[in-house]
């Protein structure tokens, strides 16, 4: 009986061993541990780096969009108001032009417009100091007026106005 008591002292020495070598292993397994958590966390940093860096990149292209469209919306502001004179020309302005009478730059003031509705597309009707002209269109050829001489005449006639083309 002695000797199963030393057996069982044996074995109780031996479980201490193991308890005093699962320490160590504990200790392994948390460092392992410990090691692979510093490992996700710096992996983790540098994702969240990379997408700081992504998103820095797109917000200087948002800005860089933003600014050229503030460009562009001043040059079409700028475009606006440098309209060419004809865009801004009245109609009396561009009929003095037509008649030759003025130069684009100068203004005519003295011209009114009879409010007389015309039958015949490619003619428009001014008047100046009493006078009328039916002006036909400058880009009507010579042959879309021959075509339609007796409407012009018919209309200028009816109207009391004075045939002219633009030169």
């Amino acid at each position: 009986m002695t000797k199963k008591r030393n057996k069982g002292s044996n074995d109780k020495k031996s479980k201490n061993n193991n308890t005093q070598n699962n320490p160590s292993s504990s200790e392994k397994e948390i460092k392992d541990s410990e090691n692979k958590l510093k490992e996700e966390e710096a992996r983790l940093r540098k994702e969240e780096q990379a997408r700081l860096r992504a998103l820095q990149e797109k917000e200087k292209k948002v800005s860089k969009i933003k600014k050229d469209l503030e460009r562009k919306y001043q040059e079409l502001q700028d475009l606006e108001q440098k309209k060419p004179r004809e865009e801004t020309m009245t109609s009396a302005d561009a009929l003095a032009v037509t008649l030759g009478n003025i130069d684009e730059g100068s203004s005519v003031k003295e011209f009114e417009f009879p409010v007389e509705n015309l039958s015949l597309k490619g003619t428009k009707l001014f008047e100046l100091n009493g006078t009328r002209y039916l002006v036909i269109d400058a880009d009507k050829d010579e042959e879309w007026i021959k075509d339609n001489i007796s409407l012009i005449k018919s209309d200028a006639e009816r109207l009391n106005a004075m045939i002219c083309t633009k030169e």
